[in-house]
């Protein structure tokens, strides 16, 4: 949409052209796709089981020093 206008009028508008373009991206940044950036159960159930793990074996691995 914005690419069209860059050419245009020997340049003379680019900046407000430019000034749109980081407008635009900084609302898509504002709005997270769904499901793009929220984990899940089974992601949040993964880490913790990976978590437990971990911490067993590194206070199993303490006590037996």
């Amino acid at each position: 949409m914005w690419e069209a206008e860059l050419g245009d009028d020997d340049g003379i508008n680019d900046i407000d052209v430019y000034l749109r373009k980081s407008m635009d991206d900084m609302e898509e940044m504002n709005h997270p796709i769904d499901g793009a950036r929220r984990p899940n159960w089974s992601q949040l159930l993964i880490f913790l089981g990976a978590a437990a793990i971990f911490l067993f074996i590194a206070s199993s691995w303490t006590q037996g020093t």
